[in-house]
């Protein structure tokens, strides 16, 4: 997750980040299952290689890690694909 400080990402007037909008993919690991979601990334202009998150899309992934340590996988099937680890 990149979390670039502010001064190194551009952003307009109006105190948002400027790029291509796009969706990423995410994995949330925790100690009885793995979530895939998908979320809202910002690629600049100026930099292709770099995706960056606004500051909601990182508090919602901290919640998501939250849910996954927490082993709330009931809740965690509702933002995303659910994988659960079974031992073999």
């Amino acid at each position: 997750m990149n979390t670039t400080a502010r001064n190194s990402v551009p952003y307009d007037s109006a105190n948002t980040m400027v790029g291509e909008k796009i969706k990423k993919t995410e994995w949330i690991h925790g100690s009885q299952c793995v979530v895939r979601v998908e979320v809202d990334a910002i690629r600049p202009a100026d930099d292709r290689n770099e995706v960056y998150f606004e500051p909601a899309t990182i508090r919602h992934l901290e919640r998501l890690q939250r849910l996954a340590d927490e082993g709330k996988v009931d809740e965690l099937a509702e933002f995303g694909v659910l994988y659960i680890r079974r031992s073999a």
